[in-house]
């Protein structure tokens, strides 16, 4: 095939000597029809600019020239240039005359990167020649050349931008399946579906070429001279005639070219007929997946950010045509103008085609109203007071433009009949449909009919809100007091932070009226509002956890997410900070929860960066960017912290736990940013050590006489290099352990003896005293961050055995409120001695909540001390489980104590009696004085409890016993619904049951089953259970009646670990005995498909894996079996094809 004359003769002028001057000024010329405000710059190269492009954001952008080989050296002294002229736009276009590799236009684009610039657009040689051949005045000026384009032509004509030199995306089974097809050909699809772009990719590979004219003589002249192998005819609908005009021409003149056509699936039938197609000879383009689009808005030159990629993609509905239109108004105009403006709207709705008397926009406004969900088509026709069949009429036609949808995703909630709800895609074309039909132009639709829509047809006033919204970006009478009934109505969280999202003053209308949504809305209120924001944050923080949860409904974790996604060097980082800093003082100082403010003010003065972003598509992934402020951002957070500690200086009421998480990020800055190098960051080291010095001086000054903090800050001070005395109480040290200490272990045995040396000095003390200095060590310690529980058991245990008396320890201890743990030892040795005092303080702690454990322990252990302890102890035992099991487990407990504790009617105590017995020396051996009451126990209350099993399988008859007793249990506490799944000690009971024993289980059952003891389900979960692979067994089981329920139950198969079927040689003969049972082999393949299953990754492809499985049947040598297989085979293979279109529309929609 030869090309267009004309365009290798372009190409080949272009590949010439060209002068630099001439070949700028057609350029700019050439580009004035995108950019119509583009003007030329006479000696730019000075200012790095050869033409400038308005577009009302400030200074135009910069167009670069070149006709140099080197190009990416003309875009680096340009962008230099430019930016030492003081030129403040970061977006430029390039054009050379020369041709572009693909990695040519990649390392131009990186070149502009590491500039802080984004090359909205680069014209290489093709596209400057494509541009060429529509001009014939420049191809006259720059090449010499006159002549008319041909009629055929390797570009199309379209308003839609084209990229060439890349690559197709999500098409290449349509590509590869047109280069392979002979013959005429129709390519289907919806406007936007990429049909032009695959034959275009086509024609750029010599396959092919566009008519671009409806001369015939042209045309016909064209296709002698050209000889295509192929000829095009974009958006063949329009053009039936052209079509039958080439038909003929291939005949009459003996050619051999091949017509491939495009159409919209609506006029699929009639360029089929003309052509004279099969069906095998067309192809329909479906819409692309979430994650091709964004590699197609990508190509098109957007990288990013991230949340406008994930608007176009949403938009785009899986066009990838309308993506790329999309990509391209966003890189070439205002943002706001893109998303509002009315190019954009003109864009979506020539995507429904209408004809110029119907009233097909306000039918689609109409549904458009009820957001996702859509409404019914009888409601929209009796609302809008139209004949049912024109608005079924309307949507047949509209269906196939890919515009409406009627899907399972789409089905309403609270549908009254059979009808499907009709829903319109994407979402901005709804806005745009409602804001035209009911708030804008000439004739808006009546309010009386807008509300009984919303109100009375719509099935979610919550999706009904979100189309309301987006219309009001679009402005209108009346728009704003209508969107704030809904969300009030909507009383949804999704809907409060959807509004709260849109401005400052829909937030503070939300923040205003309805406080308490504020964990709901405050991700959104904190962009917009968020000093209002905070200040509620704050507000629900005192009752929320404090980064014990750190979830993205805690309130501090929401001002921490806010505050350190601020992007570094952009002037929002500091930004943030201060809001945060200024609002945690001004709750401070209005009487707030200290510990609030320290948390939210120390999230101000850290120097962190962090923002997580979800992938734009599928959104199944996500990436953290972390890493530190700039160098300067760094040294101002040094007034931060000024104000910070001016605040909480003279106040001994706060926690330090938050300021030490904070200095971490100080001291050590490498767990911010691994990669932190001294030579490489010098800039960032510096100014963070700085910082630092200067910090912990300061807190070193404000922790004077807090001898906890001074210990922990002494780490600090050593890393950082700080200059600066802690004075350190001795004794505080003893209870307060140093981390830092490499050698932990001979740090522990040196405070040991340190410990026992102040035992030794302090037993003489009076208890109080004590008690009440060591738990001043441990408050202050809480305040410093410091466990220092450990070391405290450790020096009371010491204590207690130095002492006289403990028990004035004991009541010392227990006023003041010391854990348990610490008065255990000293009542320990009163009772062993026997002194004076000992019962009533066992009393007073089975009186006292916290020490109640204490005296349930000392009662099992030693029931006859004390008559009045036992009953009291043993009625709490019920709160204590744990000790009860231990204790047993360690054979502390007598004889009659483990007893009642066997019989006690409540689960986990008799059952951690019961484990504690079984798990004490000798193990596995149960006291033949309590072996009954253990075995009732087990028979009562055991189940999922690994000692159970090992018993088991030592005692045949207790394991039948317990079958026995859990099939006589309340019908719903225990559920069989398949033997794979079971309990495993159901599994290990029925393991050791011989043939006789199953077979009295499967008659007990049966005799349950005639009383209706059990759930169906349930039933069929023992017979399955008891049946197991015995063919002995299930005949058993086919020959009682009152099993009927569950005859077929042993059938049921389950997905294995590779999800596979197993339909071995068991069920075979299982399905047999069944068969001769006369069940059929429709019940047979009901009862062998699983039911309950789980699985990961694609649903469709494990009903493939079935169907697999199911085939593998229709070989057999039985007839039953072969029509089981048959039946499964299906079965699988209709649901996968519907699971497949359900797994599609949601890859390429979204998740509902």
């Amino acid at each position: 095939m030869q090309r267009d004359p004309l365009f290798v003769q372009i190409k080949d002028g272009l590949n010439r000597r060209l002068d630099p001057e001439s070949f700028e000024k057609c350029a700019v010329g050439l580009l004035r029809a995108d950019y119509p405000r583009l003007v030329p710059v006479s000696g730019g190269n000075d200012s790095g600019v050869d033409g400038a492009i308005a577009d009302n954001e400030g200074q135009a952008l910069q167009l670069i020239v070149t006709t140099a080989k080197q190009g990416i050296r003309n875009l680096t002294r340009n962008l230099k240039r430019y930016k030492e002229q003081g030129g403040t736009r970061k977006k430029a276009v390039f054009a050379t005359s020369r041709k572009l590799t693909a990695r040519k236009r990649e390392n131009l684009c990186e070149r502009a990167r590491q500039f802080g610039f984004t090359l909205v657009q680069i014209y290489d040689q093709e596209a400057i020649a494509n541009l060429l051949y529509d001009s014939p005045c420049w191809c006259k000026e720059l090449l010499g050349l006159s002549g008319s384009p041909s009629a055929l032509s390797h570009v199309p004509k379209t308003s839609r931008p084209l990229i060439p030199n890349q690559q197709l995306i999500g098409r290449d089974v349509e590509f590869n399946w047109l280069l392979r097809t002979e013959g005429d050909k129709l390519i289907v699809g919806q406007p936007g579906s990429g049909k032009t772009y695959i034959l275009y990719q086509l024609a750029a590979q010599d396959h092919g070429l566009f008519v671009v004219s409806e001369e015939l003589t042209a045309i016909a002249n064209a296709i002698r001279k050209q000889r295509p192998q192929a000829v095009f005819v974009d958006d063949a609908g329009d053009k039936l005639n052209l079509i039958v005009d080439l038909v003929h021409l291939r005949r009459t003149t003996d050619s051999e070219f091949s017509i491939v056509a495009t159409c919209w699936p609506s006029d699929k039938d009639s360029v089929a007929q003309k052509l004279d197609l099969e069906d095998a000879k067309s192809r329909h383009l479906h819409p692309l997946i979430r994650d091709q689009i964004v590699e197609v808005v990508k190509q098109g030159g957007l990288e990013g950010p991230n949340e406008l990629v994930r608007f176009i993609v949403d938009q785009a509905v899986g066009l990838p045509g309308l993506a790329i239109t999309f990509a391209r108004l966003c890189l070439e105009g205002p943002l706001d103008e893109v998303v509002r403006g009315g190019t954009l709207k003109r864009e979506l709705l020539q995507l429904i085609k209408p004809e110029p008397t119907d009233n097909t926009e306000a039918i689609l406004a109409a549904f458009s109203i009820g957001g996702k969900p859509g409404i019914e088509m009888s409601a929209v026709a009796e609302v809008l007071d139209l004949p049912l069949l024109q608005v079924k009429k309307t949507l047949t036609r509209l269906a196939t433009g890919g515009v409406i949808v009627d899907s399972p995703h789409t089905r309403p909630h609270h549908s009254y009949s059979n009808e499907r709800a009709i829903a319109v895609q994407p979402a901005i074309l709804r806005h745009a449909l409602v804001h035209n039909v009911f708030f804008s132009g000439p004739a808006p639709l009546p309010k009386q009919i807008l509300d009984e829509l919303i109100y009375d047809r719509a099935h979610s006033i919550p999706d009904v809100a979100e189309t309301i919204m987006g219309v009001s970006e679009y402005g209108g009478d009346g728009l704003e007091t209508l969107v704030q009934d809904l969300v009030e109505r909507a009383e949804d969280a999704v809907t409060f932070r959807r509004y709260a999202s849109i401005g400052r003053r829909q937030a503070l209308w939300v923040l205003k009226r309805y406080p308490e949504t504020i964990l709901a809305v405050g991700e959104s209120a904190l962009w917009s509002a968020p000093v209002e924001a905070i200040h509620l944050l704050l507000k629900a923080a005192v009752t929320a956890p404090r980064f014990l949860h750190r979830g993205d409904l805690e309130p501090l974790r929401l001002i921490e997410r806010w505050t350190f996604s601020g992007k570094p060097g952009t002037g929002e980082a500091l930004y943030r900070r201060h809001i945060v800093l200024e609002s945690a003082i001004r709750w401070l100082k209005n009487g707030g929860d200290i510990d609030i403010a320290m948390s939210a003010s120390c999230i101000a003065v850290s120097p962190a960066y962090e923002a997580t972003a979800f992938d734009p598509g599928a959104g199944n992934t996500f990436t953290t960017t972390s890493g530190l402020l700039t160098p300067d951002e760094i040294s101002q957070l040094k007034s931060l912290w000024d104000k910070f500690l001016g605040t909480i200086a003279g106040r001994d009421d706060f926690s330090w736990a938050p300021i030490f998480r904070v200095l971490d990020c100080w001291a050590y800055p490498r767990t911010v940013l691994p990669s932190l190098n001294e030579e490489k960051h010098a800039k960032t080291c510096q100014a963070i050590g700085e910082v630092a010095i200067a910090v912990v001086e300061a807190l070193a000054r404000l922790a004077q006489g807090k001898s906890a903090v001074s210990q922990r800050l002494s780490d600090y001070i050593e890393v950082t290099g700080a200059e600066a005395n802690c004075q350190i109480n001795e004794i505080m040290s003893l209870f307060c352990p140093d981390t830092g200490r490499k050698d932990w272990k001979a740090s522990a045995r040196k405070r040991d003896r340190k410990l026992s040396e102040l035992a030794s000095k302090w037993h003489m003390r009076p208890p109080e005293q004590v008690v009440a200095e060591v738990n001043a060590i441990a408050q202050e310690a809480l305040q410093a961050g410091i466990t220092s529980h450990s070391w405290m058991i450790s020096f009371y245990e010491k204590l207690s055995r130095l002492v006289e008396n403990p028990v004035p320890w004991c009541w010392s201890l227990i006023h003041q409120n010391v854990h348990a743990e610490c008065v255990a030892p000293f009542l320990q040795r009163a009772v062993a001695d026997s002194i004076q005092g000992w019962p009533e303080v066992t009393l007073a702690c089975l009186e006292k909540r916290g020490f109640q454990g204490l005296a349930v322990r000392l009662a099992l252990n030693k029931p006859d001390l004390e008559p009045r302890l036992f009953p009291g102890a043993f009625a709490l035992v019920v709160h204590f489980p744990n000790d009860v099991e231990d204790l047993c487990r360690r054979g502390l407990v007598p004889l009659n104590v483990l007893r009642l504790l066997l019989e006690h009617e409540d689960h986990n105590v008799a059952i951690g009696a019961a484990r504690g017995e079984w798990s004490s020396e000798p193990h596995g051996r149960v006291r033949e004085s309590v072996s009954e009451a253990w075995r009732l126990a087990v028979l009562r209350h055991g189940t999922n409890e690994w000692f159970i099993e090992e018993a088991f399988k030592v005692d045949f008859d207790l394991a039948r016993s317990w079958l026995l007793a859990r099939m006589k249990d309340n019908p719903s506490t225990y559920l069989l619904p398949h033997p794979h799944k079971t309990d495993d000690t159901f599994n290990v009971a029925m393991r050791v049951q011989n043939a006789n024993s199953r077979a009295l289980l499967l008659s007990k059952l049966a005799e349950l089953a005639s009383q209706q003891y059990h759930y169906i389900h349930t039933s069929q979960g023992w017979a399955t259970l008891i049946v197991g692979d015995s063919l002995e067994l299930q005949c058993q089981l086919l020959k009682d009646d009152r099993l009927e329920d569950c005859h077929l139950a042993p059938l049921r198969r389950y997905p294995s670990n590779e999800n596979h079927i197993d339909l071995d040689a068991t069920w075979e003969q299982f399905a047999l005995l069944a068969f001769e049972s006369d069940y059929t082999a429709e019940q047979i393949f009901l009862a062998t498909h699983p039911k309950q299953y789980s699985s990961s990754g694609s649903e469709s492809a494990l009903y493939a894996v079935w169907s697999d499985d199911f085939e593998k049947l229709l070989s057999h040598e039985e007839h039953v079996i072969r029509q089981v297989g048959q039946l499964g085979n299906q079965w699988a293979i209709r649901t996968r094809d519907r699971l497949v279109e359900e797994e599609r529309f949601e890859a390429v929609y979204g998740r509902s």
